[in-house]
């Protein structure tokens, strides 16, 4: 079984959960970061994942496109999507507008996998914004490795 992990990152929290998801399955993996590549394949591909983070209340761009642009192929295909976000208060909201209805439906496993504030990352209106929305002022990083688990277990049982 093929399986391709399809993510944008921006700031790394969603590459290092789609490196520790490709870690816990079994077989081969892709890892696939849309924020480098545009034409992406999934024809000879059993199972995809697909993984953005929200920023100012929205999905990766990148993401986005993608899952329009192949959403019937997507369809036929055994699907995992993940978020990372900070506002778990949010994160079905979130969730919604990040993914179409379809594929949201059609997922065997919809998790959040955490969510990072990586200040050496970000740009001075990002750090801003974030000690702002946050109280924080320092590097956070929350993975969380029993939804890991979970998604990969929910996805290949």
């Amino acid at each position: 079984m093929k399986t391709i992990i399809v993510y944008a990152s921006k700031h790394g929290c969603v590459e290092k959960c789609a490196q520790l998801l490709t870690a816990k399955i079994a077989g081969a993996v892709q890892l696939c970061n849309l924020t480098g590549e545009k034409n992406v394949q999934i024809a000879d591909f059993d199972t995809v994942i697909i993984g953005g983070s929200i920023h100012a209340g929205r999905i990766q761009k990148e993401i986005a496109v993608f899952c329009e642009r192949n959403k019937q192929q997507l369809l036929a295909k055994k699907l995992g999507l993940f978020l990372c976000c900070a506002n778990l208060k949010q994160y079905e909201k979130h969730l919604k507008e990040a993914f179409p209805e379809e594929l949201i439906q059609h997922a065997a496993t919809v998790k959040h996998l955490g969510y990072a504030f990586y200040f050496d990352k970000m740009n001075f209106i990002e750090r801003t914004v974030i000690r702002k929305l946050t109280g924080t002022d320092k590097t956070t990083e929350v993975i969380e490795q029993e939804n890991i688990q979970q998604f990969v277990d929910a996805l290949f049982a």
